[in-house]
């Protein structure tokens, strides 16, 4: 299973790989934590029937909630039993290159530079 999150346009991207014969139906189902006393915390439940790709437009509310790994995301087949089900998690950013570039060659004029002080502040040892 992959699961893609758009902030821009909230959207939500899952994409299914359960082994499962393609045209068997599945129930998606997405939930996170309740709002309310009222509130299950199911802000999905959708049946796909002979496809592997789902898309949800959540509101903009759940935002921090699915970046912040609080929704769970589970696929059931018709009969109710679990095939797939798992924390929505985000995956580290890919770092900026340059930013990455720019910090090294900051720490190693810091080091630079430490050997430099250490080495010129040192007191001449006697000689006995």
């Amino acid at each position: 299973m992959t699961v893609a999150v758009d902030i821009d346009e909230n959207v939500m991207r899952v994409d299914l790989e359960t082994g499962a014969a393609p045209s068997s139906p599945r129930v998606v189902r997405i939930v996170g934590p309740a709002h309310g006393a009222a509130d299950d915390g199911v802000r999905l439940q959708r049946e796909l029937a002979g496809g592997n790709h789902l898309d949800w437009k959540f509101p903009e509310a759940d935002q921090a909630e699915i970046l912040g790994g609080r929704m769970v995301l589970a696929v059931e087949d018709a009969s109710g039993e679990t095939l797939l089900r798992g924390r929505i998690e985000r995956l580290m950013d890919t770092p900026d290159r340059a930013a990455t570039t720019l910090l090294t060659v900051l720490a190693l004029g810091f080091a630079l530079l430490s050997v430099v002080v250490v080495t010129t502040q040192r007191k001449a040892e006697p000689l006995a």
